[in-house]
C-alpha cells in the first residue's frame, strides 16, 4: 500500500489484489478475476463489448495458436495490429504463451518497424491481412519472420488457460524508446516490474470492479498499460476511445456517457480536451485523474477544479520506461495554489529516489543533482545491448536484488519534502552565455494570454549563432 495520502475516495466493492500478483505475476491475477466476474463487461469500444469470459476465450484462443506455431521457442514474438481490443488479446495472449511481446504500432515508418522487429529478433508476427504490403516491407530476406493472420488463425484452437510457466524474472515486453534515427533503444520490461505497480496502483488507489477507466494510448506505447492493467487485473471495465477520429464534442460526450472514473493521460491530451469543456460542465463520475509524460502546470491545475466534483483528485506521476512510477504528487479541490511546475512528488512504493552531484555524492539540501532512482523493480536493461545497459543501471553494494538507473534527468528537494524536475542534464542549454531551461520557457509563453501550449527549440542560424525558436498554439 503507497504511503503517499492520494485522499482517493474508497468505493464499496473495492477488494484488495493479493501479493501473490508480485510471484505468480499478471496471468494469474487476470484468471482470477475472470473466474470471480465472468460475465462482467471488461472491455468495450465503439464496436466491441467483451465480458471477462468473452475476453479470456479469445485471448486462450490465440495463446494457444502462439504456442503450435513456437514449439520451444521462447523468443519474443511481435504483433501489428490496426485494433485496441485485438492488440490487447494479442499482447495478453503472448504473454500467456509464456513469452515477451513486441508492439508494433502502424503510425511508425517502415524503417522503424523494420529496425524494431529485426532488433527484437522476434521469429513471428501477429497481424492482418490489410498489412500484408507494410509486412512485405518491414521483414528482411536475411531475417525471415514467419507470419500468423489474426483474421485467418484456426478455429478450433482451445479456450482453457494455457499451462505455460512464467515468472517475475521473465522479459513481459521490449518497448522502444527511440530509434528514428540510428540505432533502436529497446528497453526490456520483466514481469515483476508490472506485476509491483499494478499491485500499489489497485491497491493504493482503490481501484474497484465499479471503475470505469480510460484508455486513450494505444498499447504499443507502455504508458497504457496502468490503465489496461489496472481495468483487467481488478475487475473494472476498460473503456477504449480513439481521440485522433472523433472531434472535441465527441469526447466530451464520451467521457460523460460512459461515466468514466479514471482518466490517464499527458497533460497535453488534458488541456485539448479539459480547455474545449463548456463552463460549467463537471465530469461528475471522475474519482481520479493520472497525468504524466510531461510538466503539470497551474492551468492544469485550474482545469481540473472547473471541470471535476469536489472529492476527484489529480496525481502527477513522473515515470519512465525504464523505471515505471518513480513517484505521484497528488492534488486535492482545497490544496494550496501554487504557480509553475507541480513537483513531480513523492517517492512510489518500492523506489528510493537519490539526488547525486557531478562527484557521485548524495545531495541533501534543495541543490540540484542527476535523479537516480533505487529499486528492485527496474526495467532488466536495454534489450541486446549491454554495454548501454551497464552505462546507465549499477547494482547496489548492500543487496545484491536492488539496482541502481541513472536518469539523466535533474532535480531538488523542495520544502514540503518532494521531487522538483528539472529536465534533462542535456535540455539545459547555454545562450551566449546565459543558461537556459527551454521548459521554464514554454512554462512562461503558455502564462501569456491566448496561449494554449508552446515548445521551444535552439535554432542554429547561418552566421548568427544559436538562437532560441519557439512554437506557439494558439
Amino acid at each position: 500500500m503507497s504511503v503517499i495520502d492520494f485522499g482517493i475516495k474508497r468505493p464499496d466493492d473495492f477488494s484488495p489484489i493479493s501479493d501473490e500478483i508480485l510471484e505468480k505475476t499478471i496471468i494469474w491475477q487476470f484468471e482470477q478475476t475472470v473466474e470471480k466476474s465472468p460475465e462482467r463487461v471488461a472491455i468495450k469500444d465503439a464496436t466491441h463489448r467483451l465480458s471477462y469470459r468473452e475476453l479470456n476465450n479469445a485471448i486462450n484462443h490465440l495463446a494457444h495458436q502462439i504456442i503450435e506455431e513456437m514449439g520451444e521457442d521462447r523468443s519474443p514474438v511481435a504483433f501489428l495490429l490496426d485494433d485496441e481490443v485485438l492488440s490487447i488479446i494479442a499482447f495478453m495472449a503472448i504473454l500467456k504463451s509464456g513469452r515477451a511481446y513486441l508492439g508494433l504500432h502502424s503510425s511508425n515508418s517502415d524503417e522503424q518497424l523494420k529496425a524494431y522487429l529485426e532488433d527484437s529478433t522476434a521469429p513471428l508476427l501477429i497481424t492482418i491481412s490489410q498489412f500484408k504490403g507494410t509486412v512485405k516491407n518491414i521483414i528482411s530476406d536475411q531475417k525471415p519472420v514467419r507470419l500468423l493472420y489474426f483474421d485467418e488463425i484456426k478455429k478450433d484452437i482451445k479456450s482453457k488457460n494455457p499451462q505455460c510457466i512464467v515468472t517475475p524474472n521473465d522479459t513481459f515486453a521490449i518497448f522502444y524508446t527511440s530509434g528514428s534515427t540510428g540505432k533502436p533503444k529497446g528497453v526490456a520490461v520483466g514481469h515483476l516490474c508490472k506485476a509491483q505497480t499494478i499491485h500499489y496502483m489497485v491497491n493504493g488507489w482503490f481501484i474497484s470492479p465499479s471503475d470505469h477507466i480510460a484508455m486513450v494510448t494505444s498499447v504499443c506505447y507502455g504508458a497504457a498499460y496502468p490503465s489496461v492493467l489496472g481495468a483487467l487485473m481488478s475487475g473494472a471495465l476498460l473503456c477504449i476511445f480513439d481521440l485522433k477520429a472523433n472531434a472535441a464534442q465527441q469526447t466530451l460526450d464520451w467521457i460523460v456517457n460512459e461515466e468514466l472514473t479514471v482518466f490517464r493521460c499527458t497533460p497535453s491530451i488534458f488541456r485539448t480536451v479539459f480547455g474545449l469543456a463548456p463552463k460549467g460542465l463537471i465530469f461528475s463520475k471522475l474519482r481520479f485523474i493520472t497525468l504524466g509524460g510531461e510538466p503539470v502546470t497551474d492551468g492544469d491545475i485550474e482545469l481540473f477544479k472547473a471541470h471535476t466534483a469536489q472529492d476527484c483528485v489529480l496525481i502527477n506521476n513522473f515515470a519512465s520506461t525504464e523505471t515505471g512510477s518513480i513517484c505521484h504528487y497528488p492534488v486535492q479541490h482545497n490544496s494550496p495554489p501554487f504557480h509553475g511546475f507541480l513537483p513531480a512528488g513523492y517517492p512510489a512504493p518500492g523506489k528510493e529516489i537519490l539526488l547525486l552531484d557531478d562527484e557521485g555524492q548524495i545531495i541533501q539540501d534543495e541543490k540540484e543533482g542527476e535523479i537516480v532512482i533505487r529499486s528492485r523493480y527496474l526495467s532488466q536493461g536495454y534489450w541486446r545491448q549491454p554495454e548501454l545497459t551497464a552505462q546507465k543501471f549499477n547494482a547496489d553494494l548492500h543487496d545484491p536484488g536492488i539496482r541502481l538507473y541513472y536518469s539523466g534527468d535533474r532535480g531538488r528537494w523542495v520544502e514540503n519534502g518532494a521531487l522538483e524536475v528539472l529536465g534533462r542534464k542535456d535540455t539545459q542549454v547555454k545562450i551566449r552565455g546565459f543558461r537556459v531551461q527551454l521548459e521554464a520557457i514554454d512554462l512562461a509563453l503558455r502564462n501569456l494570454d491566448g496561449v494554449k501550449d508552446a515548445a521551444t527549440i535552439v535554432h542554429q542560424s547561418s552566421g548568427k549563432g544559436e538562437r532560441l525558436v519557439a512554437y506557439l498554439s494558439t
